[in-house]
């Protein structure tokens, strides 16, 4: 099931809390990489989650270390391929009033 943006980036803060070990809100200009949110040892699996949340797979030779370092950017650069949830309603609605 393809999930909506909020939907993405909520699992995308709850990964990046559990990695900090306590909730947390995080500004969407934090640095995330200087802050060891996402470190070498946990970038994989953290590119292994995007790639999950957007059902799109992303090939490491178009990896870039910057669009990893905001949230910010995340969502511009990964999650912006996903509806939001307003498109969301307003599809399945459509698809409710052809049944």
């Amino acid at each position: 099931m393809t999930m909506t943006r909020s939907q993405a980036e909520r699992r995308v803060v709850d990964f990046l809390a559990e990695k900090l070990g306590a909730s947390t809100t995080i500004d969407p200009d934090q640095d995330l990489i200087d802050n060891r949110m996402i470190t070498s040892m946990g970038f994989m699996n953290f590119v292994l989650l995007l790639e999950e949340v957007t059902e799109t797979p992303i090939p490491m030779e178009d990896m870039n270390v910057e669009d990893f370092r905001t949230l910010a950017r995340i969502r511009a650069k990964f999650l912006s391929v996903l509806s939001d949830d307003s498109e969301s309603s307003i599809h399945h609605n459509e698809e409710d009033a052809h049944v």
